[in-house]
């Protein structure tokens, strides 16, 4: 992982205590060369309507301490047979499918995410700032990404996996028949 470029506001509120963070440096040079005011929450906004990619962390000491383990449910456009020929039943599902994971606590990071899966978030959810102006949900330390910083502490954010950006983009997987098997063999000798 390279860089991590951070923005984060002078005067810190109780409701704005994650950081703003980009991995393109080219994107921190356009955000510090505008004029966004005093506030962070108005890079995050230039960011989102340009559905340029970005994270809003947090520290652990800012999240509740009561955070449980939460059910997982993967979610997939499972698999379908060689010959399979898409219906209008099958999109009907994809949209479920995608308004359920789209509706998450987490799902506000396909927001964050910028290009294709950008686009078609604002689809699903429409252009609601709220979401990516509030920072991580609490789901962000244990369905997020971490990143360790130099000091030791760790920051969090919400995380669509690359299998969620699969069903926001409307992947599923196709049964070819064709099938390899690798076969690995220890011997003592």
């Amino acid at each position: 992982m390279g860089l991590l470029y951070a923005l984060k506001s002078n005067n810190t509120q109780a409701s704005d205590r994650w950081t703003l963070v980009m991995e393109n440096p080219t994107t921190m040079v356009q955000c510090l060369r505008q004029s966004f005011g005093d506030s962070v929450k108005n890079v995050a906004r230039y960011l989102y309507y340009s559905g340029i990619p970005f994270s809003t962390c947090i520290t652990r000491q800012y999240l509740p301490s009561n955070v449980d383990s939460l059910p997982y449910r993967h979610l997939s456009l499972g698999w379908h047979a060689k010959n399979h020929r898409p219906t209008t039943a099958d999109y009907a599902e994809y949209e479920e499918i995608v308004d359920i994971l789209l509706h998450q606590p987490y799902g506000r990071a396909a927001l964050l995410r910028g290009g294709i899966v950008w686009r078609l978030a604002l689809l699903c959810l429409g252009r609601s700032e709220i979401d990516v102006t509030r920072g991580p949900s609490i789901d962000a330390p244990l369905l997020g990404k971490a990143w360790m910083l130099s000091d030791g502490s760790t920051m969090y954010d919400d995380y669509i996996s690359e299998d969620e950006m699969d069903v926001i983009c409307g992947v599923y997987r196709i049964a070819t028949g064709v099938f390899f098997c690798f076969l690995l063999i220890h011997q003592n000798v």
